[in-house]
């Protein structure tokens, strides 16, 4: 049985969309693949929190999830057909045994024969019916589904042309009108569900984006202007003095962008220290070492 989504972010049904994104970065940033590789089961749990935030993020997904539950969740859910479903099974009707949130307890009936045979409620076996609905998959690097763009999707029956929102995440779906199946009047639509590649560079948590700044002893000593890559192109940071490996800097706005309502992410530069290559026999890095010691107060690692 599926796990519920609400249960799956640790929040209460009543959870404000504040309450669910703040779940849903602690725990994206807990179950995140870099800070658990090899874990297969954190990996696991990371892609159904994900799945569940997509959901609980987009108000009128989130309206149908309470209403109708699982089924909602379903490729091609036709909200409309679901509630003259209901209604039809108050008149009188025969009660659903799963579908639906829960309809009621008793047999089971087949959709098709209440709907039709491609899902138009009420359309009898030989008015007008949609065709069903398609489902397909497009893989993309991480910067391409970050930053949007058109893409082509090939398929049986050609290619067909895909426009990816900017800030798309893995999981995140998108619906074509009209290339999906032929029915007895219009066709269905296409469903692509977007998979997202991990990047060399980026990490994401949550919304937020950290990138790698890699410095140099003085850098990090004296401080520095280094460029550092963004979803936009490279910028110019401010290194602060006496930055030590780990040490991040914000750069607001500069994350994933945002969409659903959401505000676009941050950025984090996060300081490497790179140690210069010291020649065998070279005593210099010695005598540089030794200053360096004579500058530290008490312990560095009880601070």
């Amino acid at each position: 049985m599926p796990q519920d989504l609400y249960q799956t972010l640790g929040v209460d049904r009543t959870a404000t969309p504040d309450a669910i994104k703040k779940a849903y970065r602690r725990l994206a940033k807990d179950l995140h693949p870099d800070r658990n590789p090899g874990d297969d089961a954190s990996q696991e749990r990371f892609k159904k929190v994900g799945a569940a935030y997509d959901v609980l993020s987009d108000a009128e997904r989130r309206k149908l999830y309470d209403e109708f539950g699982d089924e909602s969740l379903r490729v091609g859910f036709d909200e409309q057909q679901a509630r003259a479903a209901r209604a039809w099974q108050g008149r009188g009707g025969p009660r659903f045994g799963g579908g639906f949130g829960g309809f009621g307890d008793g047999g089971f009936v087949d959709l098709s024969e209440l709907f039709g045979a491609g899902g138009g409620f009420g359309g009898g076996r030989g008015g007008p019916v949609r065709g069903p609905d398609v489902s397909a998959e497009l893989e993309l690097p991480f910067l391409d589904a970050a930053r949007g763009g058109i893409h082509t999707l090939s398929l049986g029956s050609g290619p067909v042309r895909v426009r990816i929102p900017a800030g798309t995440e893995d999981g995140d779906r998108v619906r074509i009108p009209g290339h999906g199946g032929p029915g007895r009047g219009a066709p269905g639509d296409l469903i692509v569900t977007v998979r997202v590649r991990p990047d060399a560079r980026f990490r994401a948590e949550g919304r937020d984006l950290v990138v790698p700044l890699v410095v140099t002893v003085p850098e990090a000593i004296l401080g520095a202007k280094v460029p550092v890559e963004t979803l936009d192109g490279a910028v110019v940071v401010t290194v602060p003095p006496g930055s030590s490996s780990g040490r991040r800097m914000r750069l607001a706005g500069r994350g994933m962008p945002g969409r659903k309502g959401l505000p676009a992410g941050d950025l984090y530069v996060e300081i490497r220290i790179v140690l210069p290559e010291i020649p065998v026999g070279d005593d210099r890095a010695a005598r540089a070492a030794e200053l360096l010691a004579g500058l530290y107060r008490g312990d560095p690692r009880e601070t």
